[in-house]
């Protein structure tokens, strides 16, 4: 089969970004039979590297940070390249509204955040309610990456069932693994200034979705109850991030909370191999990846209740209600500080991490995908 894919998020090493990077690689390494038409922006055409002759990456011809043109080529060039390459199957790795369908869709569902959080600007929200219920309607099968989104799917956009393929995403244990204790000690010391124990974050530091208040609020608990540690939210700025800074500095914290902006995979797993915690009380997931790259590191994790998230953690965690600041301060403590409750965290959290395998997913995504050339 013929396969474009609209690929223009794959450069982005966060979410669906990350997702769509690793499905290209594993998919590259198993499957000889298709040829995938991979379409990303063009400054990231010389970036991105697949070893098989088969999987071609295009440029769209328009740049990654240009919203309103990325949104037109979806309609005019995404068409056109379907129609160029004779093309048996479309893949969108995320929601992109499509008004003319011109071959199969096999689309991506990664959250429904807008039926839980109001987490986007008015016209984002508006533009998505529009945009999520005619994409899925449109598809001939839907990959949801965890039973939480797929059951959100039927429960808000009343999908059939048999519609949707539940496959959990991977994590990459060729990046996140644990690092030895000193080097990663001396690494984190000497790049960030972060002398251990300390609390870590990862992912965009947006509000309501990611409940950085609580957490920086509960962290506040655990300081000054045990004194000497630190913070470390590391990641993008992202919507209201100035409230998070904000009760940051009313709660006197400025030296005590680290941020060092978006770290890239080769510091990112020495941050959790370093970490006291891995604290992630999020509101909503639609499968939460940082908890399972700690996981994989050796890092106890303390997550929230709700969502995809126990459904990932799976017991390898301790969970908490993410509207609970006190419940939170107290997790962390016990991650942090009770010696035989870390090491059975650490324990099961690399069972549970070696159970979201890439290749595992790639293999059952391939599935999927041959299954449209079966079809009369």
């Amino acid at each position: 089969m013929n396969i474009v894919v609209n690929g223009r998020f794959s450069q982005y090493k966060t979410g669906v970004g990350r997702v769509i990077e690793n499905y290209l690689r594993h998919l590259s390494r198993i499957d000889s039979r298709n040829t995938y038409y991979i379409y990303v922006n063009r400054e990231f055409v010389d970036l991105i590297r697949l070893d098989n002759p088969n999987f071609v990456v295009l440029s769209n011809g328009v740049s990654g940070g240009n919203a309103l043109l990325n949104h037109l080529w979806t309609q005019t060039g995404l068409l056109r390249a379907i129609h160029r390459h004779q093309a048996d199957l479309a893949i969108l790795p995320q929601i992109n509204l499509i008004l003319r369908k011109r071959c199969p869709i096999l689309l991506f569902q990664h959250d429904l955040i807008e039926y839980h959080l109001v987490n986007q600007r008015w016209y984002k929200m508006w533009f998505r309610s529009f945009a999520i219920p005619r994409a899925v309607r449109l598809a001939d099968r839907i990959v949801s990456v965890s039973r939480s989104t797929t059951e959100d799917m039927r429960k808000f956009l009343g999908t059939p069932l048999e519609k949707v393929v539940t496959i959990h995403s991977g994590v990459d244990l060729e990046r996140f693994g644990p690092r030895d204790p000193a080097e990663s000690a001396w690494r984190i010391r000497d790049k960030y200034g972060i002398e251990a124990p300390y609390v870590l974050y990862v992912g965009t530091l947006t509000l309501p979705q990611k409940n950085l208040i609580r957490l920086v609020e509960a962290f506040n608990l655990v300081l000054q109850r045990r004194g000497g540690i630190k913070l470390l939210l590391a990641g993008a700025m992202g919507k209201d991030s100035h409230l998070i800074l904000r009760r940051i500095a009313e709660l006197g914290l400025d030296q005590q909370v680290i941020l060092p902006g978006y770290v890239d995979d080769d510091d990112l797993a020495y941050l959790y191999s370093a970490a006291g915690v891995f604290s992630f009380p999020s509101e909503y997931e639609g499968l939460g990846m940082p908890v399972l790259e700690a996981m994989a590191c050796g890092c106890p994790v303390v997550t929230s209740n709700v969502s995809s998230l126990p459904e990932v953690a799976d017991g390898a965690a301790l969970l908490v209600d993410p509207h609970d600041t006190q419940a939170i301060a107290t997790a962390i403590d016990k991650a942090m500080y009770d010696t035989e409750l870390r090491q059975m965290l650490v324990k099961e959290g690399f069972a549970r991490a070696r159970e979201f395998s890439w290749e595992k997913a790639a293999g059952r995504l391939l599935e999927v995908i041959n299954s449209f050339g079966q079809r009369p």
